[in-house]
């Protein structure tokens, strides 16, 4: 039986009497943001339930919620089951973390697929199917050229890694979802803790 822990990022509701979980996503007009058309590195993931993309993207965000990429996560979809999350003004270290978490999300849903791109350098980031280790990130080159990234922030070249797979198959429009905003985590008190 799962122990019942108050979510941080949940505020009191005074009419049901029940915590709910404070999310900051808002849906998008119909026009692309500009940011995904311009930004150089993207995550694509192939996902069935679009709920459980944004609550992840959602849990992500709040994690680093005081990082300034966090506050503007989009999600956009395009062809089928396949979604572009991007991060405007990401870092390589926070877009590592970023592509592993959509790979092992705490709300225990597993994409099938993840891949990240930064468009500028020509990589490819991912997590191989058959990962054990759960804390790195893996990144191959358009020639092939395969390194793999600990956390710790060790990185090592690695052979028969996966190979390049490029950025297509999108479709020709994506369409907008939402724009995802990190949320501090309520501060503990009884003043807080009653009236959010």
């Amino acid at each position: 039986m799962r122990s019942r822990v108050r979510d941080p990022y949940a505020r009191f509701c005074g009419q049901t009497g029940h915590f709910a979980p404070l999310t900051r996503y808002k849906k998008t007009t119909p026009q692309l943001p500009l940011s995904v058309k311009m930004n150089n590195k993207q995550i694509l993931i192939e996902s069935n339930s679009e709920e459980q993309l944004v609550e992840a993207l959602q849990s992500f965000a709040n994690m680093y919620c005081s990082q300034e990429f966090s506050q503007s996560i989009e999600l956009a979809k395009g062809n089928s089951n396949l979604y572009v999350v991007t991060l405007p003004g990401v870092d390589e270290e926070h877009f590592r973390f970023a592509v592993n978490y959509l790979r092992y999300p705490e709300n225990e849903t597993e994409f099938k697929s993840v891949r990240g791109y930064d468009h500028q350098k020509k990589l490819m980031y991912y997590i191989p199917l058959d990962d054990t280790e759960y804390d790195n990130c893996y990144t191959v080159s358009e020639d092939g050229e395969g390194y793999k990234h600990s956390f710790t922030g060790a990185s090592e070249k690695i052979s028969g890694g996966a190979s390049y797979i490029p950025y297509s198959n999108i479709g020709s429009k994506l369409v907008p979802i939402c724009t995802v905003a990190g949320v501090k985590p309520v501060k503990k008190g009884l003043f807080s803790w009653l009236f959010g």
